[in-house]
């Protein structure tokens, strides 16, 4: 049995002014249907005070906050005619308007009984009883409080079946603030009928298992791989963080960038989690880049947030802003090489591009007195390393995004640019080297977080994000790599704890106790990181495994993961610290194509992997709405036997390759279909 208790609830009350009726009622039950008989009833509350029973009707839908001893609700009642789904309206144009569906999936051997009743009490009490509601007493057309249905069936002994009742919603309209921009799929959907007619319920359960077929397929991808479990467990699970994603209309596709903070798709953390959206949703990830390029100011920054708010209240819509950043600009420029390269999408690259070649002129200016971006907030903000004059965190996001453009003017054959990019690259890596490199003894060294201070040496984990980028977009390595994988070094011996690398270490004096904070993104990079330097593999994996193991095993919480976690004394060692529902973590996204070697580029037909594992493996090919898995098996003459097989998606290809060994000619696949070579 199935019941959607949607009518009431319980100790909370509704946040409004506009009283159209005060009446006094011996319950809540009535109070609901005077609002339900009243056409310009929204909602209600009821509630006792000196002893008086009072019903407050609304003429609008307040939020709904806690309050113990008052009961409230929206408008709204479950209709039921016997030869279609039990249905709750809830009349009007707010938020809160809409509908909800309760209906059985049925299969031939299964039963079903539905009811609407006023009374909640007898319509428990009579499933108690009767195992459903086979007296059916309510008329066609009528209405009622309360809807619940049942689905009954006989099972044989050590028999299993799965008994499946649709929980389907409509809800079409949104606003923001006082703007109207209702849900997309008001587009798609007349009512919720229509919803449920998409999954089947005026059929058989057949289009509901095709579905779950689906979601199976695509979940197979990761789960008969040859990744580590924690990792696979961590993938799937984090892409519940679209939940607070809004798409609206207007094809306006928007999200908050945290449940603590009121930001709109800030340029660096909608970097930091868009990995599953360009995969699964890659129009969502073009309509965010086309939004950004239009607010791009006249200097050619791109601006850091469609809407600034995080610590105030919610601003208007699409009223951008932000700060002067290193990691956002930067961004904007690897992202469209990353989307051109992943999608084959030349109009998408001659529409950005002159925003790009905008974008670098402003990059180039911030760095014109050390040739590395000076003075300039990055998402790592708490620490507030802007007030120093240049860090290693931006430097090696100039390098990529200097690399980039120099991809992306030579595809555009755009010889200034090019020459611009490159001169700026090399200045790039020499102030690097005398600026930002430190030996702290003969064998050891790392990259300072920042110039400037008071001479200390501060190390800044996650400081090499930019050359995590740089490996997935295929540019390659930015700097020395033995220099890099020092750094890597020092960053474990320096900053390491028991739930992950610390942020920043030697900082003094030590002007903020968040320095020895755990910033979800460090402990997935350096693992990137030192999977494509060729690390052992389990060796790379440590510092990813010990951060997501404390969410998803010590805190059992992978649908509420925190950008920051506490350690050292700085609060409860291990325990969530601020930013509730983060992407932060999200950069373990990268992970996959780490351990692959995959290398992507569509506007040339070229797909490469060079897997961190040796045959035999499976691991996953991830290409924007084409996804599939690569396989090798060793054979006994010492080669092995490739294959590329095509889950999701078509996919054509002038050049596939594993491990250096080439396809045979082109390729060109539909799902289900799969080539074999050896080599």
């Amino acid at each position: 049995m199935f019941n959607v208790p949607l009518s009431v609830q319980i100790d909370q009350t509704r946040l409004s002014k506009n009283v159209i009726r005060q009446i006094t009622t011996n319950t809540y039950a009535e109070c609901l249907s005077f609002c339900d008989q009243n056409n310009l009833c929204a909602s209600w509350n009821w509630f006792i005070t000196d002893n008086q029973n009072t019903c407050l009707l609304y003429s609008d839908i307040g939020n709904n906050v806690y309050l113990n001893g008052h009961v409230s609700g929206v408008r709204g009642q479950w209709t039921y005619n016997q030869t279609g789904p039990l249905v709750l309206n809830r009349p009007g144009k707010m938020t809160a308007n809409g509908q909800y569906l309760l209906w059985p999936m049925l299969s031939s051997d299964q039963t079903m009984t539905a009811t609407i009743d006023n009374d909640i009490n007898n319509l428990l009490s009579n499933f108690s009883t009767n195992g459903g509601w086979f007296q059916q007493t309510e008329i066609e057309g009528s209405a009622a409080a309360n809807g619940a249905v049942s689905i009954s069936t006989k099972l044989q002994p050590g028999e299993k079946k799965t008994a499946s009742i649709l929980f389907a919603w409509y809800f079409p309209h949104h606003y923001w603030l006082d703007l109207p921009l209702d849900n997309y799929y008001s587009l798609l959907f007349n009512n919720v009928t229509d919803v449920g007619k998409s999954l089947g319920i005026d059929k058989t359960d057949g289009q509901l298992k095709i579905i779950v077929k689906d979601i199976l397929t695509l979940h197979n991808i990761y789960f008969n791989s040859s990744l580590p479990d924690y990792l696979v467990d961590s993938l799937i699970n984090s892409v519940s963080h679209m939940r607070s994603a809004m798409y609206f209309s207007n094809g306006d596709w928007r999200q908050w960038e945290a449940y603590d903070c009121n930001d709109v798709d800030s340029v660096h953390n909608d970097h930091q989690r868009h990995i599953p959206y360009i995969l699964y949703f890659p129009e969502t990830e073009k309509i965010k880049m086309y939004t950004w390029a239009k607010y791009q100011q006249a200097d050619g920054m791109i601006q850091e947030t469609f809407s600034v708010g995080c610590m105030g209240d919610t601003a208007p819509y699409d009223q951008h802003g932000g700060r002067n950043m290193g990691d956002v600009t930067t961004i904007f420029i690897l992202e469209t090489l990353e989307l051109y390269r992943w999608t084959n999408d030349f109009t998408f690259l001659k529409d950005m591009y002159p925003h790009v070649v905008a974008g670098i002129q402003w990059q180039l200016s911030v760095s014109t007195q050390l040739g590395l971006p000076e003075h300039l907030e990055c998402t790592y903000d708490i620490p507030n390393m802007s007030q120093y004059p240049t860090t290693t965190f931006n430097s090696f996001m100039h390098l990529a995004a200097l690399r980039a453009c120099m991809e992306l003017s030579y595809i555009m054959n755009d010889t200034v640019t090019y020459g611009k990019c490159s001169k700026s690259f090399i200045i790039a890596i020499k102030q690097i080297n005398q600026l930002l490199w430190y030996n702290d003894s003969i064998d050891t060294g790392y990259f300072l977080a920042y110039t400037g201070g008071q001479g200390e040496k501060a190390i800044f984990t996650d400081a090499l994000y930019g050359q995590v980028l740089a490996f997935t977009y295929g540019l390659g390595p930015l700097y020395n790599i033995s220099i890099m994988k020092k750094h890597l070094e020092s960053e474990v011996r320096l900053a390491d704890t028991p739930y992950g690398l610390r942020m920043l270490t030697g900082r003094e004096p030590l002007t903020n106790p968040q320095d020895n904070s755990i910033w979800m993104g460090a402990s997935q990079d350096w693992s990137v990181l030192n999977l494509w330097f060729n690390m052992d593999f389990n060796s790379a994996l440590i510092q990813s495994e010990k951060g997501l193991n404390n969410v998803r095993i010590t805190l059992n919480d992978q649908w509420n993961i925190h950008g920051l976690y506490a350690a050292d004394g700085y609060g409860i060692g291990g325990k969530p610290w601020i930013t509730s529902h983060y992407g932060f973590h999200m950069v373990l996204w990268h992970l996959p194509f780490a351990i692959t070697g995959q290398y992507t580029d569509l506007s040339r037909g070229i797909l490469l992997f060079s897997p961190k594992l040796r045959p035999p493996f499976i691991l996953p090919a991830l290409i924007p709405n084409t996804l599939g898995s690569i396989s090798a098996t060793p054979l006994l003459n010492g080669q092995s036997s490739y294959t590329f097989s095509l889950t999701i998606g078509s996919l054509s290809l002038n050049i596939l390759a594993i491990n250096n060994v080439k396809h045979p000619g082109s390729v060109n696949l539909t799902a289900g279909q799969s080539v074999q070579w050896i080599g």
